[in-house]
């Protein structure tokens, strides 16, 4: 962000690869999602820049995206507790059970971003493509299902004033034959 308001170019760069590790257990990657986070949340601060005269047009449109998320994500988790809430207490219906084009749009809300975001990995496949783009988008969805708690965990931490920001520990790998 810094960087793009004082002028540099920053583009996505598709044939670029990271080596990680991924996390098998649940605590561990709440710890870093939530620590993640809570990172974002204290960037908000940065939304000031998007008037920086260097940073116009769709990079100051990709910058707002991407600082906004974390708000679109605490207000969209509220809005999910809270109908849960009234639906279990108040009996208020979760859904518009009686309008099927209410459910079915109201649904597509909530899984619709996460299949059209994967079907870039089926594109220009063809049927096989489908078949690819249908099965990673619900291991995906599921995951960001389980990711929830990751905005109340950062919530919590800024909150709390924690600055702690010791890395997650990663596992011991035996080394692999040449």
């Amino acid at each position: 962000m810094r960087c793009l308001a004082h002028g540099w170019r920053g583009e996505h760069e598709p044939n670029t690869q990271v080596a990680q590790q991924g996390l098998n257990d649940l605590k561990r990657l709440y710890r870093q999602r939530g620590r993640w986070f809570q990172g974002n949340l204290q960037v908000l601060k940065d939304f000031g820049r998007l008037n920086a005269p260097r940073l116009h047009g769709i990079r100051r449109l990709d910058v707002a995206i991407s600082l906004g998320l974390p708000i679109l994500q605490i207000v969209v988790g509220l809005a999910l507790v809270l109908a849960i809430v009234l639906a279990v207490f108040f009996n208020v219906a979760y859904l518009p059970w009686g309008s099927p084009l209410l459910v079915v749009f109201f649904v597509q809300l909530s899984v619709g971003p996460t299949f059209l975001g994967v079907m870039v990995v089926g594109r220009g496949q063809g049927l096989s493509g489908l078949g690819t783009t249908l099965a990673t988008a619900f291991p995906y969805l599921l995951y960001t299902w389980l990711m929830w708690p990751v905005v109340g965990i950062g919530i919590w931490k800024q909150l709390r004033g924690s600055t702690t920001w010791a890395k997650t520990e990663r596992e011991v790998v035996a080394p692999t034959a040449a």
